[in-house]
């Protein structure tokens, strides 16, 4: 068991890739704990004391997707005994349209042709290499496609 009697678990993704899905359908296990989206990048110790303290389910999940500004820092992990990281990985045309409907739904058509190259480029590119990269699949860590959660 690791860190507060815990077994802590961080979902690692860009946005719009299915972290909300992936919480919830982990959630509904019994031994699993529903929390908020809570960022795991800067949760104290006491934090995850009061986390641990609140909920009495044995696996705590937190998720928290790369925002835009964090290409280059995304994640800084908690510091607990025993993490283990879930990478959920989106392909790029449709993490990109999805991004696209949510940041941009009021811009006008030119402006989407700017867009996409940038999320592309500047985002969702640098967060899934490092992703890649830094969390190869092994013991604690488990890669998961979005597309495999919605066709299974």
């Amino acid at each position: 068991m690791a860190d507060n009697g815990k077994q802590w678990v961080v979902i690692l993704s860009t946005m719009r890739s299915g972290s909300t899905l992936l919480k919830a359908l982990l959630g509904a296990s019994q031994d699993v704990s529903h929390l908020s989206e809570t960022n795991f990048q800067c949760l104290t110790p006491a934090d995850r004391k009061t986390l641990a303290q609140k909920h009495a389910e044995p696996i705590l999940i937190l998720k928290k997707p790369a925002w835009y500004h964090e290409t280059r820092c995304y994640p800084r992990l908690p510091q607990v005994t025993g993490l283990k990281k879930i990478v959920l990985i989106r392909d790029a045309a449709d993490t990109i349209a999805s991004l696209n409907r949510m940041s941009f739904r009021f811009a006008h058509k030119p402006m989407l042709r700017l867009s996409t190259p940038w999320l592309l480029k500047r985002y969702w590119l640098p967060v899934t290499r490092q992703l890649h990269q830094n969390f190869p699949p092994g013991k604690d860590t488990m890669i998961v496609r979005y597309e495999d959660l919605c066709a299974q």
